[in-house]
C-alpha cells in the first residue's frame, strides 16, 4: 500500500496533463516513499481520458479514475479520495482547498489537515478554518507536494528542502 496518494482532478486538461503527470512522479521519486497518482478525469471532452489511460498502461504508480459525464469539481475529488490508499494530498485551487479543509475538519476534528494556498490571502482563512499547517508554494504541482512531504516527513528525503 502507498504511503502517499496524490488526488488530482481534471477537466479538459489535454494540453497541461503529461507536465504535471511527469513533473509529479519525478518529485515522488525523489521523496523515496511509496506512492500512488490518482487522476481523476471529470468527464473531459478532449482527450484528457486517452491521455491518462495511456499513461496508466506505463506506470503502475498511476490510478485513473473516469466519470461518466462532467459531474463537478468536488465529485471528481471525493472521487480521487475514496480510490486513494495512502495519505491524501490533494492538488487543486485556493476556495476548493478551504472547502475541503471545512468538510474535513467537520467529518473528522482530530484530522491533521495540511493543506496550501497559492494567495496569502487565502492563507489565513484556511488557517481559521482548521487548516493546521497551510504552505505557500513558489510552483505549482509536484515541487509543491515535494515540499510539503519535506516539511512534514524531513526523514523521508532530506534534499527536497
Amino acid at each position: 500500500m502507498p504511503k502517499y496518494s496524490i488526488v488530482v482532478p481534471l477537466h479538459n486538461e489535454q494540453e497541461n496533463v503529461t507536465d504535471l503527470y511527469d513533473r509529479l512522479k519525478a518529485v515522488m521519486e525523489a521523496a523515496g516513499e511509496t506512492f500512488e497518482i490518482v487522476l481523476v478525469d471529470d468527464g473531459s471532452s478532449d482527450a484528457t481520458g486517452d491521455l491518462i489511460d495511456d499513461l496508466e498502461r506505463e506506470d503502475d504508480h498511476l490510478v485513473v479514475v473516469h466519470l461518466s459525464r462532467n459531474f463537478g469539481h468536488q465529485a471528481a475529488v471525493s472521487a480521487g479520495i475514496d480510490r486513494a490508499r495512502g495519505v491524501c494530498i490533494v492538488i487543486d485551487n485556493d476556495a476548493d482547498n478551504l472547502y475541503i479543509t471545512v468538510t474535513a475538519k467537520a467529518l473528522n476534528p482530530k484530522a491533521r489537515i495540511i493543506t496550501r494556498a497559492g494567495q496569502s490571502r487565502y492563507a489565513q482563512a484556511m488557517r481559521n478554518s482548521g487548516a493546521d499547517e497551510v504552505i505557500i508554494p513558489e510552483y505549482e504541482g509536484g515541487l509543491m507536494t515535494g515540499r510539503m512531504i519535506a516539511k512534514f516527513y524531513p526523514d523521508s528525503h532530506p534534499n527536497l528542502e
